[in-house]
This record gives structure tokens, C-alpha cells and sequence, in this order.
């Protein structure tokens, strides 16, 4: 059976420990941007259940979660409504697609919010998601940071699209 996605809940805060437990160090680095154990009280709920304008989700196999992925929105000065969005994928199913499941879901989610740009932080040795991203979403542009690339990736607005499938 495929891996199922769903949006995270409070009730997932054991599992989420665990899951975060589970991951190599290498996972959690490129995930958190530092050395990170299991994530303390305050971020797994952050993870699992977030303010109002984080969403988040994970992918379960056999009842375990084996990924997740949030979006965190904000508007921009200039009224731009934009989101960060993080994944990470247990080790062993890293290199299954999993990834980009997780990232065309929160896609999917973000501009059904109204997002129009999506943003994500990816470390200049996590070589496995810059390709994914690049191969996946090649209109994403990307700047340099000292430690990371950025890749912005602009969304078509979807009232239209809405709109046309009402009307279909």
C-alpha cells in the first residue's frame, strides 16, 4: 500500500518524537539548519498543530509517519502572500518520491490559501532535495546564501482556477 497523506494533528505529537527520533543526524541537520536532537516540547507542537498560518502534514506507511512537511504564510510589505515551506522523509524512504509528494501536497494546500509564492531554505550539501526541486519545479529561482540556496518558485493564482471548476 502507497504512503498516505493527511495533515497533522495535535494527537501526532508521540508519533512526531518518534519519527524525529528515528531520523539520521544528517536528516535532521538538513531539516533544522543545525545539530538537533529530538525536537523539544515546544516545536513538536509547533510541528504538529502550529498558529494559524502554519499548515503542516505527514506521510504514514502502516500507521508510522515516514514524512513531514509544513508551510508557514505570511504576506509580504508589498501585499505579496507568500510560504516557507520545510520537508524532511525518514532515511530509509528518501529517494521514493516521497519528497515530492509531500511537496506538491503543501503546494496544492498553499495555493488553495491564496499563496502565489512559495519560498524554501535548502542547504548547499543536501544535493538530493536542490535536484529534486530543480527537476520538479524547474521555474524555481534561486538565490545564494553563505550556508543555503533559496528557491522561490511562483504560483499562478488560482481564484481562476476555482472558478473554472465550478462552472465545469
Amino acid at each position: 500500500m502507497p504512503p498516505a497523506i493527511r495533515p497533522v494533528a495535535p494527537a501526532d505529537v508521540p508519533a512526531l518524537r518518534q519519527f524525529f527520533a528515528g531520523l539520521s543526524k544528517q536528516s535532521r541537520y538538513q531539516r533544522f539548519f543545525g545539530p538537533i536532537g529530538t525536537p523539544n516540547p515546544p516545536l513538536l507542537d509547533l510541528l504538529a498543530s502550529g498558529p494559524s498560518h502554519v499548515d503542516a502534514v505527514v506521510a504514514t506507511a502502516g500507521g508510522v509517519i515516514i514524512g513531514h512537511a509544513m508551510a508557514a504564510d505570511q504576506i509580504s510589505p508589498d501585499g505579496e502572500h507568500r510560504t516557507d515551506i520545510g520537508v524532511v522523509v525518514a532515511d530509509a524512504w528518501q529517494g521514493h518520491g516521497l519528497g515530492v509528494a509531500l511537496m506538491r501536497s503543501m503546494i496544492d494546500r498553499a495555493q488553495r490559501r491564496g499563496v502565489t509564492l512559495v519560498v524554501m531554505d535548502v542547504l548547499h550539501d543536501n544535493y538530493r532535495a536542490l535536484a529534486m526541486i530543480t527537476h520538479h519545479w524547474p521555474a524555481a529561482r534561486a538565490g545564494q546564501a553563505r550556508d543555503f540556496a533559496t528557491l522561490c518558485l511562483d504560483l499562478p493564482a488560482l481564484a481562476p482556477v476555482l472558478a473554472r471548476e465550478h462552472a465545469a
